[in-house]
Formats: structure tokens, sequence, C-alpha cells
């Protein structure tokens, strides 16, 4: 298991679909860390996640099997 960060951010569309009310939508980090003591390392460093033209501030780290 290894963990990645986790933000959030608000959309109003998604392609061609839009909302009535602001969807809530997670992004999670590329990268992937071994311990969660890297993972915080690495947070207190660089807390930001780049999604395509906008920075999202990661307020989880989370657990998972990412290599699938």
């Amino acid at each position: 298991m290894k963990y990645k960060f986790k933000g959030y951010h608000w959309v109003t569309q998604q392609g061609c679909l839009v909302f009535s009310e602001p969807k809530r939508i997670s992004v999670y980090t590329q990268d992937s860390f071994d311990s969660l003591e890297e993972a915080k390392a690495e947070w207190i460093k660089d807390p930001w996640i780049e999604d395509g033209d906008i920075c999202i501030l990661a307020t989880e780290i989370t657990k998972g099997d990412w290599d699938r």
C-alpha cells in the first residue's frame, strides 16, 4: 500500500454538461510514497497538487493500492 495526496476543487461544468449546483471533485497526486512519514515530509515541502492550469491544496494523505 502506498500514500498519495488528495485535494478538492469545485466545478460547475464537465465537458458539455453544466451543473445547477457546483460539484466537488477529488484530485490526487501523480506521485506515491512508500510510507506515511515520507508523504508527510513531502507535504510539508510542497502541499500543492497541479491539475492542468490550477493548483489545489492537498488536504489529505490517503492510503491505497495505487499500482493497479
